[in-house]
């Protein structure tokens, strides 16, 4: 049959994820249309699959589960607490710095502006505590009803399980594996790209033989490429402590343990606050390898500052699949104003180390076709109102770049007002592995933020009036005296996309003072992904979903 003759690119490394996510969809539905007690019926199979096809597909497919169980693991768990309030302040934290500079680039870590707030939770009380943990998207089955009202311990366990999880294995200096593994690609091309022609001449059997060949090799690269050119991703906090400051040694210990501190330096910010902002500053970019720099500016804290609790963040990851670098062109990109700026355009035609799919307006799935009608138009292939979302994998396959492009050239904002963290997680879910055109511009931007308002916007009120603050759990004195509140939050972040990969820093601040139809005619379809307007980036650790970093991109 004409479905039985199409040959798709193999997934490299994702056969086992493929898998899961089709034949579990496809066994569904076939088992609903199974009389009781006949089992599955398997004469639906024809619709997607030769017998040929989906017996090679399946074999590929145990054997990725059982050579690398990480890629069949459950996305974004609904058990997952950390997770789902990161990604939802995450897009509430957009949506509001947007609002404030609407036409500007927008970058930032969540994950350090949630790391370096939780932190600064653990201290607090009351009114001041139960604004915290909504501002911050604490889900209601943490609330205890007590003065602490967020039961922090299983938070704690997660930013302590995810700490371990995100910390990369050494890197390989096995020039030789390298070299394999380059091989093994360039073969998988070529073995699709044979299957793909024999396809078109009608020679099944040769196709089949190729497909074969692909799999096997998607195989081998998915178990070589995890010890070859990891990435590079770490993340620390840190307490900066006057020294006559009488901290709380519970809250002292619980930073330590559950946050991956790197320890609490003791502080002169009575007598020498200058040398003390270096000290921080110089920890920042050490930690960022350089890219966030002088991010407490000279008077940002004083000689009244008891307490500073720095973040930093950072990642180097090159591209599972690189752009080649004579492919990127000067390209005209769309500013919000309508007018047009040139632009570095990374180009890769019939890219396959990724997964794409698009979305209607309201975040149902699209349903892009493989082939459409001779004489139709491309643009019917897409949704008219909706957006554009691929994944781009980074080396190791543990972390990807997630781009969102909505159809429309001003259709940004209405991306940004419609989309949540379950409709994040829902399109990532939804994504395709199946060729598609890619045009990304090459980009590097900087943000600094004054968190303040954009906080009080979300509901974080309390925590920086002097006469409502409650961190009592942040100190055991009872001197009035000794009373604390936030007197700044400053976020400085750092990315930058190139044909190679993408480098990504980023760091808080929080420093506290005392208060006082059926065609004639079919051609094969391969959608195009082209970020020439204003669109949506995150980077995202893969086997729980977790954000990053996340920006918008309104000018290269």
């Amino acid at each position: 049959s004409q479905r039985e003759s199409e040959v798709h690119s193999v997934p490299r490394l994702r056969v086992g994820l493929r898998l899961n996510q089709q034949a579990v969809t496809l066994g569904s539905q076939l088992k609903q249309q199974a009389s009781i007690g006949k089992g599955w019926n398997m004469n639906g199979f024809a619709e997607v699959f030769s017998r040929r096809l989906f017996s090679q597909t399946l074999c590929a497919g145990l054997a990725c589960l059982y050579g690398n169980r990480t890629i069949l693991a459950n996305p974004n768990d609904e058990t997952n607490l950390l997770v789902q309030a990161n990604n939802a302040f995450a897009l509430s934290l957009l949506r509001v710095v947007s609002d404030y500079k609407t036409s500007e680039n927008q970058f930032f870590s969540p994950f350090s502006i949630e790391s370096a707030l939780s932190i600064t939770l653990e201290g607090a009380r009351n009114s001041t505590a139960d604004q915290m943990g909504e501002a911050l998207h604490y889900p209601k089955a943490l609330q205890t009803g007590l003065p602490q009202p967020w039961g922090m311990d299983r938070m704690r366990n997660e930013f302590k399980e995810f700490a371990k999880r995100i910390s990369p294995p050494s890197s390989s200096s096995d020039d030789g594996a390298r070299k394999k593994l380059q091989d093994l690609r360039s073969k998988l091309k070529e073995a699709n790209t044979e299957a793909q022609k024999l396809v078109r001449n009608n020679k099944y059997q040769e196709a089949n033989a190729k497909q074969d060949l692909a799999q096997q090799l998607a195989i081998q690269i998915n178990t070589l490429s995890q010890s070859v050119d990891q990435f590079e991703l770490q993340n620390a906090n840190s307490l900066w402590l006057e020294r006559t400051y009488p901290l709380s040694p519970v809250f002292q210990k619980t930073v330590e343990t559950s946050y991956g501190s790197s320890g609490t330096f003791a502080c002169d910010f009575r007598g020498k606050v200058e040398k003390e902002r270096e000290r921080i500053n110089a920890w920042v970019s050490q930690q960022t390898k350089g890219k966030i720099q002088n991010i407490i500016p000279p008077r940002g804290i004083d000689a009244m500052t008891r307490l500073v609790i720095a973040n930093a963040i950072y990642f180097k990851g090159t591209w599972s699949s690189p752009f080649q670098e004579q492919l990127t062109k000067g390209a005209p990109f769309r500013v919000r104003d309508g007018s047009k700026v040139q632009v570095p355009m990374m180009t890769a035609m019939g890219f396959e180390a990724g997964r794409y799919a698009a979305f209607n307006k309201n975040g149902s799935k699209f349903e892009t076709p493989t082939q459409v009608e001779e004489s139709s138009k491309d643009s019917a292939a897409y949704p008219a109102d909706g957006f554009q979302v691929v994944e781009l994998p980074y080396n190791g396959e543990r972390l990807s770049m997630i781009a969102l492009l909505p159809i429309k050239p001003d259709g940004i904002d209405d991306l940004m007002k419609g989309l949540t963290a379950v409709k994040l997680d829902q399109c990532i879910k939804g994504l395709d592995y199946r060729r598609f055109h890619l045009k990304l511009p090459k980009f590097q931007l900087t943000s600094t933020y004054d968190l303040i308002p954009p906080l009080k916007s979300l509901g974080m009120v309390d925590a920086f009036e002097p006469n409502k603050a409650d961190f009592e759990g942040m100190t055991e004195s009872l001197n009035p005296q000794d009373r604390l509140f936030i007197s700044l939050v400053i976020h400085k972040a750092f990315i930058e996309v190139n044909e190679k990969g993408t480098e990504a820093a980023a760091a808080t601040i929080v420093a506290m003072a005392p208060t006082s139809a059926a065609p004639s005619r079919l051609r094969p379809f391969i959608p195009t992904f082209q970020a020439d307007h204003p669109f949506l980036t995150a980077i995202v650790e893969k086997e729980s979903g977790m954000v990053l970093f996340l920006g918008k991109v309104e000018k290269p």
